[in-house]
């Protein structure tokens, strides 16, 4: 019996492993056809050819843009409470997801109208019909891939918004990151980035698999010896991506205010402030973008409905306290680590300026965390499925 279990495992593990596989394949070579598609009455000899207007023009960005929203509404006191309220009632995520998506909608409805407006000295014989049409289209396209990142969130139980944005816009960044060094750098500079790609991927992975756990104990567990301690889980940097995009935007606008309002014209001469403000910037956003997405707030007010201690601590507020002085910690360190990546990026750029690597920074990130969730939701989650099933059946 125990022969026919292991013959029979990895059957289970490939078949599993495969559907999903093939349906994130399917999706991908999809994105990359719906890519390819034209908008209509557009004078496409007039446009650049890597700005050329498609189907996915506007992409998954509506939906980002809701999620980041979401999160910053939870600072909001009235929309806090009404989520409470709703999540008291057992309905908040039916009551979440429609709100969602009625924001991503009109997101997506507002971006239409400015792209489209963007494109009206191209298109043949301008109308209120063919801008209502071509605005259609792409909220139309927009609304796809959102329900192409329902999917995979649904089947593969990971991240379906990076997946499908590395489909859209990632990849065609990498191939022309890599485009760039091929035709631009010299030989010996090869080894250099090759390098950097693998202490890249080497940060990614650490930001993915670190954690810090905090061990749960039920009350149940109070009198029980035999019953498991689980532990609550957190990565090392989850707001990584968001804190360097951000970062480069304000960091934008305070060049352009130099510029513009002190009239300076050589940033030159202040490379070192703004490499300090970049710096400062990055730790206190990577801190800020991570701990939107994990309220502490809720988190212990949910463990004290289950009557669960953190650590041997008090629930209430010093379940809180605690919670938000180790998570400062954590996230803290993880915005040094990645203020290092950025100086080592910046190292890199001084010597091949011409490659601009910063700019393809939060696109590399994206792309190896993406790889790292494949890899975890598909083939180490069902390993693990397999082997716990065997071990029960012995």
């Amino acid at each position: 019996m125990t022969n026919s279990l292991n013959s029979d495992a990895p059957n289970k593990l490939n078949k599993s492993a495969k559907d999903k596989l093939i349906l994130l394949i399917l999706i991908g070579l999809s994105i990359r056809l719906l890519k390819k598609i034209p908008l209509p009455w557009l004078n496409y000899g007039l446009l650049p050819e890597l700005d050329s207007p498609t189907l996915l023009s506007i992409g998954i960005t509506p939906l980002i843009t809701s999620s980041i929203l979401f999160q910053v509404f939870n600072f909001i006191p009235t929309f806090k409470k009404w989520r409470q309220e709703a999540e008291e009632e057992g309905s908040s995520n039916n009551k979440l997801s429609r709100l969602n998506k009625i924001l991503t909608i009109a997101i997506a409805c507002f971006q239409a109208f400015r792209f489209v407006n963007k494109l009206s000295p191209y298109i043949y014989g301008p109308s209120v019909t063919k801008f209502f049409v071509l605005g259609l289209l792409l909220v139309t396209g927009s609304m796809l891939l959102v329900w192409m990142s329902e999917i995979i969130t649904e089947n593969i139980y990971t991240s379906g918004t990076s997946l499908i944005l590395s489909f859209t816009t990632i990849l065609d960044e990498i191939v022309r990151l890599f485009a760039k060094i091929l035709t631009a750098s010299t030989i010996s500079f090869l080894p250099i980035f090759f390098v950097y790609i693998f202490l890249l991927s080497l940060v990614v992975t650490i930001f993915a698999r670190s954690l810090r756990e905090f061990p749960l104990i039920s009350s149940k567990q109070f009198y029980s010896e035999t019953m498991p301690f689980t532990n609550l889980p957190f990565t090392l940097n989850p707001g990584a991506v968001m804190a360097l995009i951000s970062t480069e935007s304000l960091v934008r606008i305070f060049e352009s205010l130099l510029i513009n309002q002190f009239h300076l014209s050589n940033l030159q001469s202040i490379t070192w402030l703004i490499i300090i403000i970049r710096s400062i910037l990055i730790v206190l956003l990577s801190y800020y973008c991570s701990i939107i997405q994990i309220d502490p707030l809720t988190i212990t007010n949910q463990l004290q409905k289950m009557s669960i201690s953190v650590d041997n601590q008090p629930p209430g507020e010093p379940t809180l306290l605690y919670l938000k002085t180790e998570l400062k910690k954590v996230y803290l360190s993880g915005g040094i680590i990645l203020v290092l990546l950025t100086q080592l990026t910046e190292l890199i750029a001084f010597f091949s300026p011409q490659l601009d690597l910063r700019s393809y920074l939060s696109s590399l990130i994206i792309f190896f965390s993406g790889l790292l969730e494949v890899d975890q939701k598909i083939f180490i989650k069902e390993f693990q499925l397999v082997t716990t099933d065997k071990k029960n059946f012995e």
